[in-house]
């Protein structure tokens, strides 16, 4: 018996159809400071010049997120629907994505943000968090924990003041906290 129908038939047909599943973006790098993302199927250039080799995984539904370091513990991440071929912006310090994949929540500059992941023309909200974020040199460290536990529902677990206190919240995304 061949190894992969072994292996499909131990893990199951659901892990065995995402293995053999093709991913609709791949990473192409001349170097380890030089890598493009391309579309497998059009070979369409989607991303070019990051700065070292990224990863690339499905996130939700025909959602793939491409992600890549800038530096400890600095990242940035772009997401491509592979049902419409559509690119998002880049987002740094990426700390939760929604079920849906329609939604992140990261943290820069001090600050949370949430942002549709395919509205670019859409401002990010800034989440008002009780307490203020301790004072990190990345604020993306200051961030325990952080789930969606609904789309506009969010549980976040962050660092706060000199003493570190650890700070657990839901947090309601309406247009009160935005």
């Amino acid at each position: 018996m061949k190894a992969s129908r072994l292996f499909c038939i131990i893990l199951g047909l659901s892990v065995c159809l995402l293995a053999a599943a093709k991913s609709p973006i791949k990473t192409q790098c001349k170097t380890a400071d030089s890598c493009r993302i391309v579309e497998t199927k059009t070979g369409k250039i989607l991303i070019k010049n990051l700065p070292s080799e990224t990863t690339t995984k499905a996130v939700g539904k025909n959602i793939f997120e491409i992600h890549t370091s800038c530096g400890s513990p600095c990242s940035a991440s772009f997401y491509y629907n592979a049902e419409n071929g559509q690119l998002s912006g880049s987002f740094p310090d990426v700390v939760a994505l929604s079920s849906s994949g329609k939604k992140v929540l990261y943290a820069t500059d001090g600050q949370i943000f949430c942002a549709d992941m395919f509205l670019a023309n859409q401002p990010a909200h800034r989440i008002k968090t009780k307490r203020p974020l301790a004072s990190t040199a990345a604020t993306v460290s200051a961030i325990v924990s952080a789930k969606f536990l609904s789309p506009s529902r969010i549980k976040l677990t962050y660092l706060s003041g000199k003493k570190y206190a650890e700070i657990t919240e839901t947090i309601n995304l309406t247009s009160k906290n935005k």
